[in-house]
């Protein structure tokens, strides 16, 4: 008989217990930091995610955490940078990818 799998807490026969985690700061304490469970897929994330996604930018966020397109063409040119490194045995920068007109 093959494993069984569980994801969703609705599906898991048993108690799921108290989730924590352990935080040590450098020149501080230890902290424990209790996990709140909210509701929707992965412990309340996949709201959260889903939110942060298609909501834009947040105005009162201090930073931004949406990545743009230049973001994710420097996130492809990279993976393709290594690529191409590894079979010219030469280095490739991530400049001389972006400003290319060549596509192999």
């Amino acid at each position: 008989m093959p494993p069984e799998e569980y994801h969703a807490p609705g599906r898991i026969p048993f108690e799921i217990p108290e989730q924590t985690i352990e935080y040590f700061p450098l020149f501080e304490s230890k902290e424990t930091i209790r996990v709140v469970r909210q509701p929707g897929g992965h412990g309340g994330g996949d709201p959260l995610l889903l939110r942060e996604l298609f909501s834009g930018k947040d105005p009162l966020r201090e930073y931004d955490i949406l990545a743009g397109a230049e973001a994710g063409a420097y996130s492809i040119a990279a993976g393709e940078g290594m690529w191409r490194s590894i079979k010219e045995k030469r280095p490739i920068g991530i400049e001389e990818l972006l400003h290319s007109r060549q596509y192999s």
